[in-house]
């Protein structure tokens, strides 16, 4: 695993905290046990003799035997409520490797009269006189946003009003999106902002939720108000870089309606400014709507340029930043540095969609507040993905192939952990939530897979990982439910390896149903050539740079580098990076096993940086291909440190990702 090294922050840790909570059971019915039904493919009896899956339930338990056509009984030594039974059927099914679970319930010679069924509540009719108005947000005027205002259903039929369901569409199309699935309160007023797009034009409408005490039910949809939402303009993308060496023409990528904050071409106006330490700031005198000229500068001197984009909604500057107030948000130089990513500008263009995928090929995952509510969960509530990992000494959970994929440490040397996996996947994507460090990006979805243990990982198991991360069938194992439009693989091996034939058709499959794989280039300062599975043809190889902007002292470098973005170098920092001592600050398990952060350098953080712009492009633009994405990459980058290795001696691919940029190519590119 690339991780050279690792230190927990001093100040900030995360200490959650948590509360029990009991619940009286009212129900007076027994049961005895589950009948449980396998997925194909599933054995049912597991290595140790006992029915598969059986230890994610908390009862201790009698016997168990198959009863045909693939039914098999499970029988607890003890009886339990309904209430409890049912709780742990849920737990059940939630493992993909259940089909389905039903409660085997304990028999009387005794009759009872029928409990009263809940009923459900009349639907309600429609909210009426809705009006959509464009609303904007002083944090983010860049984002669109529409207010709706709506006043309650005439009839609700004796029940009580206990949410609003709010949907959108664009227009003349067919298809209803969810915006609000559950307001969760009588209020007349809501905004939506996630999904819309300035410049489109969209449908909404809303339905009431109503409650008789009994069950939810849907009301009547109101009618349909239309609108299309209006922003200030994107900040433009330089191409070229911030600065200008005397006179000259600076351009941009040509910005499209919604870049222009849903307006067409003839309202939007640019103008620039070229500044110097210690020279009053300049003007030019020569603008459209793809360049500047800037005349009269000294050919002597650097300059920084500000480009201003100005439609009626405001004037948006090429420098300006999303605001992020998280607390180590100034320490993550690989995000908004001189030779960072430029995400404070490129979020402008995204922050990540729900619905994008990325999977997290890692060493597991852990519970961190920073990346709750990012992992991809199923309709209960529970984390989905899967543990890869066969060798039961190094995962170190008791069993082989499992549909948990958490990380049980002590995979580092001395026998600590590297908790490598949850340090990936923040800096992939966690939450701007003003506490802690932030992601790429921050709305995106992560699938965790465990492939590494604590003695490191199997080619068998990583092949398996990646077919079943992008949907591919595995012997053995259901389906894939979540999909995902990334792979990310912080991993490689430690001695020279080719590509092996079985694992470039894993990634061929991946890259046919457009699925985008990211590799770390490792971590030995040699030819990546011998890097695997990095060396493999159509992935993304990332090689690291430091906050000076050259080649990280331990990066790989040579012709199989597609890409390189910050990885860390505590030998070579910025004092843009000083607090972090030159490395990346991501999410952490401190040494009493509570949520933290810290710091880490290597190839496998630079991987997840690039995942994240991956993963934000297919936010913006879903039908891009993989080979586009790496043609946008590679020509939306940053100039390495003047005169380094990297700029002078190459290897490390055609520059350092301007997230910035690619963003604003992915748009255009609609």
């Amino acid at each position: 695993m690339a991780v050279s090294a690792s230190l927990l922050l001093a100040a900030g840790g995360v200490s959650p905290a948590f509360a029990a909570t009991s619940a009286v059971d009212s129900s007076s019915n027994l049961i005895s046990g589950f009948i449980v039904n396998y997925e194909e493919g599933v054995v049912p009896i597991a290595k140790n003799g006992a029915l598969t899956g059986t230890n994610l339930i908390s009862q201790k338990i009698e016997s168990f035997k198959s009863l045909g056509v693939g039914l098999y009984s499970l029988k607890l030594v003890n009886p339990i409520s309904q209430n409890v039974a049912e709780k742990l059927a849920a737990r059940l099914e939630l493992d993909p490797r259940f089909e389905w679970v039903d409660l085997d319930r304990s028999l009387a010679v005794a009759f009872a009269s029928p409990a009263k069924p809940f009923q459900a509540a009349r639907p309600a009719s429609a909210p009426r006189s809705l009006v959509a108005a464009r609303s904007s947000s002083k944090d983010a005027p860049t984002q669109p946003r529409i207010k709706l205002t709506w006043k309650q259903p005439s009839s609700i039929y004796g029940a009580q009003v206990v949410g609003y369901r709010v949907q959108f569409r664009l227009k003349n199309t067919s298809k209803w999106k969810i915006s609000i699935g559950n307001s969760g309160n009588s209020e007349t007023v809501a905004y939506v902002s996630s999904g819309i797009e300035a410049g489109y034009v969209y449908n909404f409408r809303v339905l009431a939720i109503t409650s008789n005490g009994g069950l939810d039910v849907l009301g009547s949809p109101s009618a349909i108000a239309t609108l299309s939402p209006r922003t200030t303009p994107r900040p433009v993308a330089l191409i070229g870089g911030q600065t200008l060496i005397g006179p000259g023409v600076v351009y941009w990528v040509e910005q499209n309606k919604t870049d222009r904050g849903g307006y067409s071409s003839e309202v939007v106006t640019y103008a620039g400014t070229a500044r110097a330490e210690g020279l009053a700031e300049i003007g030019t005198v020569d603008c459209n709507q793809v360049r500047c000229r800037f005349n009269n500068l000294d050919p002597q001197v650097t300059y920084t340029l500000e480009i201003f984009a100005t439609n009626p909604k405001g004037i948006t500057g090429n420098l300006d930043e999303v605001l992020v107030t998280d607390e180590y948000y100034p320490d993550e130089w690989h995000l908004r540095g001189t030779y960072g990513v430029s995400m404070s500008q490129a979020w402008h263009f995204s922050k990540g969609s729900s619905s994008v995928v990325v999977a997290v090929i890692d060493s597991g995952i852990t519970v961190h507040p920073e990346l709750e509510s990012r992992f991809v969960k199923d309709s209960y509530g529970v984390v989905t993905g899967y543990d890869f990992v066969s060798n039961q000494d190094s995962s170190a959970d008791g069993d082989g192939w499992d549909a948990d994929a958490t990380d049980m440490g002590g995979d580092a040397a001395g026998g600590v952990s590297s908790w490598h996996g949850t340090h990936v996947a923040g800096i992939l994507a966690a939450e701007i939530n003003q506490s802690g460090v932030v992601g790429v990006a921050p709305k995106t979805k992560i699938l965790p897979i465990r492939a590494l243990g604590r003695a490191g990982g199997e080619e068998s198991d990583l092949i398996a990982a990646i077919n079943w991360a992008a949907g591919v069938k595995v012997e053995g194992v259901p389906v894939n439910k979540y999909p995902a439009r990334v792979i990310n693989m912080s991993l490689g091996s430690q001695d020279s390896s080719a590509c092996s034939a079985s694992t470039q058709e894993a990634i061929n499959n991946a890259l046919e149903l457009g699925v985008t794989v990211v590799t770390a280039a490792g971590n030995k300062s040699t030819s990546a050539s011998s890097s695997y599975p990095g060396n493999c043809v159509g992935v993304i190889n990332v090689a690291a740079t430091s906050s000076n902007g050259d080649r990280a002292l331990y990066s790989n470098f040579g012709p199989e580098i597609s890409i390189s973005a910050p990885g860390g170098d505590n030998s070579s920092l910025s004092p843009e990076a000083s607090r972090s001592r030159g490395m990346i600050v991501s999410t952490w398990i401190d040494g009493s096993g509570q949520p933290g952060y810290g710091i880490a350098e290597g190839t496998s953080m630079a991987a997840p940086i690039v995942s994240g712009v991956v993963a934000l492009m297919y936010a913006i633009n879903p039908a891009i291909t993989p080979r586009q994405v790496l043609a946008i990459i590679q020509n939306s980058t940053k100039r390495f440190l003047p005169g380094g290795n990297c700029d002078v001696g190459g290897g490390c691919g055609p520059g350092i990702l301007d997230a910035h940029l690619a963003l604003a190519r992915t748009s255009i590119a609609r």
